[in-house]
């Protein structure tokens, strides 16, 4: 074999190694098999802007804003909530979003302790930005979402946790980790 056929050869096999690498690389980087969760936004949110486009879940404070800007313009009973710290949770199979639930509170008149009034859902994409999904008004009052803390969940199940849903991100539960 000449020298010039020698490094062709290696030359070959050094590109389908590279492809080969750059394969394997994006099928276990790429989990997710769900589209972007576009929103489908009510006229007054559009009209609003912004809520076409993805939040940073990292920008707390502005995702909370957000969330309070469109609970109060779809459901104006709402003015007055603040929201609460948003909670992460889990989705149930790898082809549907995770989500993030930001509650809103409100103190009633007469009460000293804040009860939730409403939700605003985003769900996440594959790249862990946050789409806006609803708002709800909240059909009972409950003292915070989710009801049972994560302290109180790692105990009744024996382990490490995560809030996870089935159908609907309102209606989160807790699940051993493991079995995620």
């Amino acid at each position: 074999m000449t020298r010039g056929r020698v490094v062709v050869a290696v030359v070959a096999v050094m590109g389908v190694v590279a492809v080969t690498v750059v394969l394997a690389a994006r099928s276990v980087t790429s989990s997710c098999a769900f589209p972007a969760p576009l929103p489908d936004l009510p006229a007054s949110l559009r009209a609003q802007g912004g809520y076409d486009s993805p939040f940073d879940p990292a920008d707390v404070r502005s995702l909370q804003e957000a969330a309070q800007r469109a609970a109060v313009t779809i459901h104006p009973g709402l003015i007055g909530s603040d929201p609460a710290p948003p909670v992460t949770v889990h989705a149930p199979r790898n082809d549907v979003p995770g989500a993030v639930v930001v509650p809103l509170r409100r103190v009633s008149s007469g009460d000293t302790r804040p009860f939730i009034s409403g939700y605003v859902v985003f769900l996440r994409d594959c790249g862990g930005r946050l789409y806006y999904s609803r708002s709800e008004s909240a059909a009972a009052a409950t003292s915070d979402f989710p009801a049972e803390t994560e302290s109180e969940a790692r105990v009744r199940l024996g382990g490490a946790v995560e809030l996870a849903y089935d159908t609907d991100p309102l209606q989160a539960h807790w699940r051993l980790a493991a079995a995620a």
